[in-house]
């Protein structure tokens, strides 16, 4: 193991980002309190049950509680014993993205009255001034305040922790930015610095970059359609520009969803003035992005009535290596659906948890074989890659018989007939 590190941290909020936090510091010699004030949380984490699936998670948590360098509770007092105060607090949105950080100031009152804690870490998803105003809430006058945005993406969080250096702490004080780091030896060699207002902006630009990469994509490929050009060679020649690379997520496909990248998005389009051109522009990224569903639906409507069609979802959670349905595009398509009368709605999804909250009230015919769904739909729509990747292309024609096929991502990239929709060509 890597040297303890003499620091303890709390973290509080025992969702994803939480969890993620809490198994990876301390698998790196880092004593950790995770807290929850939800007691079903703690006591499943107590068992080894994380609240969310996510690869290695579970395991790695039940290390670290093995090796004592990990505990959780559900009472806020037993983070006196923590030298920092980690936010991992998951901050809900609205129907229109807009944040809430409620819960973030009603903590940061709570540890003031109970005099817990005087150094305090951010990674809750917050609009920027969000950290300024939380330290206001601290008659401690020497209490510091730090910003480190996160970039765990859902299925491969862990991994991106022990694997990134991209790490940036951001704080107005800079001796609290050198304690921060120091935390970070056995994680990163060096993380980069800079001030509060600047990380918390950081994560805004990033998500909002990755969010308007994928409506100019969308975009373009509706264009590309228009014209009858092929928008997947469009966007593969566009990639071979080095200015460009391989790596960004240029890619005719679906629209984003889950919330995180529409969040930062959100949060510029509401800086300041609404009617400046900046602001603008990212209400544009979201608008585009929020008509992509109507837009999909319109060309498989454009091949075939669906009122009062059988339509397969193969695909409802949000994507590969997770378990989450939170505003995942499965969930999304499927109101649209009956909105435009479908007869029924057959999903097949061997991640979904059929007790899952969000799916109750809905009339959804759920399916446990993949072939049964198919046959007994007029309508195919694909969502996640991996959900058929037990289906060749070869086989396609005996799957698929003459079914309408919406291919949102393009699984089957070598196949073009009159049966099969694609969002590039």
């Amino acid at each position: 193991m890597n040297n303890l590190i003499s620091n303890v941290v709390g973290i509080v909020g025992l969702w994803h980002l939480g969890c993620v936090l809490a198994a990876g510091l301390s698998s790196k010699g880092i004593k950790v309190i995770g807290y929850d004030s939800d007691k079903n949380t703690i006591n499943n984490l107590n068992s080894g049950k994380t609240p969310i699936f996510e690869p290695n998670l579970s395991e790695t948590i039940c290390d670290s509680m093995s090796k004592n360098l990990l505990r959780f509770t559900y009472n806020i007092e037993d983070l006196s014993d923590a030298d920092f105060i980690w936010f991992a607090l998951d901050t809900p949105i609205d129907d229109q993205d807009n944040c809430d950080t409620s819960m973030l100031e009603f903590y940061m009152t709570e540890f003031n009255r109970k005099h817990i804690g005087k150094n305090f870490i951010v990674s809750s998803q917050v609009p920027c001034g969000t950290c300024d105003k939380l330290i206001g809430l601290v008659d401690n006058k020497k209490a510091n305040i730090a910003y480190i945005p996160e970039n765990f993406q859902l299925g491969n969080a862990l991994e991106y922790f022990n694997n990134t250096d991209f790490w940036v702490i951001g704080s107005n004080i800079k001796e609290y930015l050198n304690q921060v780091s120091k935390l970070f030896k056995n994680i990163c060699k060096k993380p980069m610095l800079c001030d509060l207002r600047t990380a918390e902006m950081l994560k805004h630009a990033l998500n909002s970059f990755f969010a308007t990469v994928i409506s100019f994509s969308n975009s373009l490929s509706e264009l590309a359609v228009e014209m009858r050009a092929d928008a997947y060679k469009v966007v593969e020649l566009m990639k071979m520009e080095k200015r460009i690379g391989k790596n960004l997520p240029l890619m005719p496909g679906p629209w984003f969803s889950g919330g995180t990248l529409a969040r930062d998005v959100r949060a510029l389009q509401n800086i300041n003035n609404s009617n400046s051109q900046s602001t603008k522009f990212f209400e544009s990224v979201l608008n585009v992005n929020n008509s992509r569903i109507e837009y999909l639906l319109k060309r498989l409507r454009e091949k075939i009535a669906i009122k009062n069609k059988n339509i397969a979802i193969l695909g409802m959670i949000y994507k590969n290596n997770t378990n989450t349905l939170r505003r995942s595009p499965g969930i999304q398509l499927y109101d649209f659906l009956i909105k435009y009368g479908v007869k029924n709605v057959l999903i097949y999804d061997n991640l979904l948890d059929k007790n899952e909250k969000i799916l109750k009230n809905k009339n959804i015919e759920f399916c446990d074989d993949i072939e049964d769904t198919i046959k007994r739909s007029d309508i195919v729509i694909i969502l996640r890659s991996d959900i058929i990747k037990n289906i060749p292309s070869t086989k396609f024609s005996d799957f698929f018989d003459r079914k309408i096929v919406l291919d949102i991502p393009n699984v089957y990239k070598d196949i073009y007939n009159n049966f099969i929709i694609k969002p590039g060509n």
